[in-house]
């Protein structure tokens, strides 16, 4: 059966084509896939990345309605890539309120992904925070993206409230980022789990995240969320360790955003508990 796209979404027929083409999958199959995984090494290409952020931003209920997590862990972004990407998972945004999205919730794995855009992370990455509600699970594992870039994010961070995980294991997170970042979780209370382990945290930088961690207000629905708080092991990864697992490996179980909160709960009680 052919896979009707619209004329609705621009470059939606583009984009499932490349999707079919890149992961070997036939329509049907595309519309059966519950995650897309770019084989760690693989080069993602400008226009490529826009074709999967079309993809999952503007028209993954009709090619993919059973998507749940997209991952490009290890892979290769060539120049401008990662703009396009955050450009199209955006697409219609203006200010905070999208008009045009059609996606629906989505984990992104971008740990240890490889740039030569990496002074750019940072703002790109706050820029899909705050503009694309479809993402309420990212990973930034390993990236340096330093004090700029991790107080980039703690500036939209305050104010979302789609984001139920965030992974900044590894990413050189100090002191003054740590305190910035406190800043954005006592007035976030949507967020359910912040993972800042191997990031050599100062004791002081620690108490602060504890403390605003404890501190949070009501979630967006009127709740008082509990944040999972991943501290330890605190000690840095050598290069070769980041080469050999990225640092939400240990917790597979974290599951993917598409859950809902609940579920997401039970899951992290899961890991907790050793399941």
């Amino acid at each position: 059966m052919a896979l009707t796209t619209g004329s609705s979404v621009p470059g939606a027929a583009a984009a499932i084509a490349w999707a079919c083409d890149t992961f070997g999958l036939s329509a049907e199959q595309l519309k059966a896939q519950q995650s897309l995984t770019l084989p760690a090494g693989t080069t993602l290409f400008a226009e490529g990345a826009g074709a999967l952020g079309t993809l999952c931003a503007r028209c993954s209920r009709e090619a993919c309605p059973n998507l749940e997590e997209v991952c490009l862990r290890d892979a290769r972004l060539a120049p401008n890539a990662l703009r396009r990407l955050v450009e199209a998972l955006t697409a219609g945004a203006h200010g905070s309120a999208v008009v045009h999205y059609t996606g629906h919730e989505l984990a992104l794995d971008l740990s240890r992904f490889v740039t030569s855009d990496a002074s750019e992370v940072g703002e790109l990455m706050a820029s899909l925070i705050e503009k694309a509600p479809s993402i309420t699970d990212l990973d930034l594992g390993g990236h340096p993206l330093g004090t700029a870039g991790l107080t980039a994010i703690a500036r939209v961070l305050a104010k979302n409230t789609s984001l139920a995980y965030l992974g900044l294991a590894a990413t050189q997170l100090g002191t003054d980022a740590a305190k910035k970042l406190g800043t954005a979780l006592r007035q976030n209370g949507d967020l359910l789990l912040l993972d800042v382990r191997h990031n050599n945290l100062s004791k002081e930088a620690q108490r602060v995240l504890i403390k605003s961690s404890a501190a949070r207000p009501r979630s967006s629905t009127g709740d008082h969320e509990t944040l999972e708080l991943r501290l330890e092991p605190n000690a840095p990864l050598l290069a070769a360790e980041l080469v050999a697992h990225t640092p939400r490996d240990h917790e597979r179980a974290l599951t993917r955003a598409a859950t809902k909160k609940a579920s997401f709960a039970r899951a992290a009680s899961g890991w907790r508990s050793g399941a």
